[in-house]
């Protein structure tokens, strides 16, 4: 397929409308779970028990085997925005830790 067969195929295609920058714009990042742990200078391992996610699970997403569903990316969001508020709030559960 070449250049223009490709352009084509994707402008006769559906689920893949032409977006105007303006639109682009309403897009949001997601928090990678590796940049925020870099930004908070912790190892996999102190990032996975300090926030209560398996180191195992952690690796995955940050080598994007698997990527995080919704309630593990808004946490990863919460944890970027107010990591201390997040370890104070996980304290409270006395429930034993699977890290």
């Amino acid at each position: 397929m070449d250049d223009n067969a490709i352009a084509q195929a994707a402008s006769d295609d559906p689920d893949n409308p032409v977006l105007t920058y303006d639109e682009l714009q309403e897009f949001r990042p997601v928090s990678d779970a590796r940049e925020v742990r870099l930004k908070l200078k912790l190892t996999q391992e102190a990032f996975a028990k300090r926030f209560h996610i398996p180191v195992g699970t952690l690796r995955d997403w940050e080598q994007h085997r698997t990527e995080p569903d919704t309630t593990a990316r808004s946490l990863i969001k919460l944890i970027s925005v107010a990591p201390d508020l997040v370890e104070s709030v996980l304290a409270q559960d006395k429930s034993p830790q699977n890290t």
